[in-house]
């Protein structure tokens, strides 16, 4: 056995982006432990659930956006897998995590000095 797992392997393989390995297959292994326990299935089923989730992922618009595709640690840190499938379906990149909250002005100036 190398330094991966076979079902890790496969789904490093189903993932559209490769960077950080290393930290992916941890993220993954924690990932599995999460699907699990909320899903209260065994760990194979967690691995083929996952697996099923990424290929649907990386065969969607978000997962062939390039470079805008999340990297791997993050797309499983953040529970992406969890997404709304038609999320993935939506074109182009909205890039939320350059868009700042929507700001209340009325609350915010509640809280000035």
């Amino acid at each position: 056995m190398g330094l991966y797992c076979d079902d890790f392997a496969a789904w490093w393989l189903s993932y559209p982006r490769k960077t950080a390995k290393r930290k992916a297959h941890l993220q993954w292994l924690i990932a599995l432990r999460e699907i699990a326990a909320d899903r209260e299935c065994s760990k194979n089923e967690a691995i083929v659930w996952l697996l099923e989730r990424t290929r649907t992922f990386a065969s969607s618009p978000k997962g062939q956006a390039g470079d805008f595709c999340p990297y791997p640690t993050t797309w499983l840190f953040q529970g992406r897998y969890d997404d709304d499938i038609d999320e993935w379906q939506s074109g182009g990149n909205s890039a939320p995590h350059l868009r700042g909250p929507e700001l209340d002005i009325e609350k915010a100036q509640e809280w000035r000095p």
